[in-house]
């Protein structure tokens, strides 16, 4: 019971901030793409010391170590794939002023992806793997889409918000199973904040068939990341009974 306490407790901190950081934005009425989220700056910060003085946390969420490079490349294909169609889909960027564009990738890349990957695909699953890797990627994925919910308080639509939720939830699955098959967190990172990137800075709305059939990779690709999780801890199980 105490890893999901544990876990509970991460989702209503990320909230709270997320909460706080939408107050401020409301009240202030701010455009800005780093004012935006100056409430999460804290929040940052807290976990950049957090790892940098904590060896065993920096060990235990695999921050950039792996197996191997050409693996991982592998691996991160149809995130780039994906990258891809949501860049074409939203009509190319919007760049105008280039210190704006650096500021938003380094908003959405070193505040904003670094604080939900090291919690969902981090924290997360490291406390709840003891009880079963495939639980842990289940309910941080659970978690990291109620997180995205918080858009109905900020007057979004209802259809909206369930697209955003099942964007969410699907893109968690993808990011928590790479992590469980033992890919460096910095992956999901970099993905997460581009991903985000490329949508703040869209040239237009993007039509509701990109991002359909970006869901349909993200289910797809996360149906063969869990069977090849399952195939792992298969050959895991029968090797360790042999030895």
């Amino acid at each position: 019971m105490k890893p999901f306490l544990k876990v509970i407790g991460l989702e209503f901190l990320v909230l709270a901030f997320f909460i706080v950081n939408g107050a401020y934005v409301s009240i202030t009425s701010t455009n800005d793409p780093f004012l935006s989220y100056l409430g999460l700056v804290p929040f940052a910060l807290l976990l950049y010391g957090y790892l940098l003085f904590s060896k065993k946390s920096r060990t235990a969420l695999n921050l950039f170590s792996t197996r191997s490079v050409k693996e991982t490349l592998l691996y991160s294909m149809p995130l780039l794939i994906i990258l891809i169609i949501l860049y074409l889909g939203n009509g190319g960027l919007s760049l105008g002023d280039y210190s704006n564009v650096i500021l938003v990738m380094i908003t959405h890349i070193l505040i904003i992806a670094f604080i939900e990957e090291v919690i969902y695909r981090g924290f997360m699953i490291s406390v709840l793997r003891g009880n079963g890797i495939i639980l842990a990627v289940t309910v941080s994925s659970l978690l990291f889409a109620i997180t995205h919910s918080l858009q109905l308080l900020g007057g979004q639509d209802l259809l909206s918000t369930i697209i955003q939720i099942s964007y969410a939830f699907s893109t968690g699955m993808v990011l928590a199973l790479l992590i469980a098959l033992g890919q460096p967190l910095i992956v999901t990172i970099l993905f997460h904040g581009i991903n985000n990137t490329f949508i703040v800075l869209a040239s237009k709305d993007g039509d509701d068939i990109f991002t359909f059939v970006i869901l349909a990779i993200l289910v797809t690709y996360s149906i063969f990341l869990y069977k090849k999780l399952k195939s792992s801890q298969q050959h895991n199980h029968i090797y360790s009974l042999e030895n």
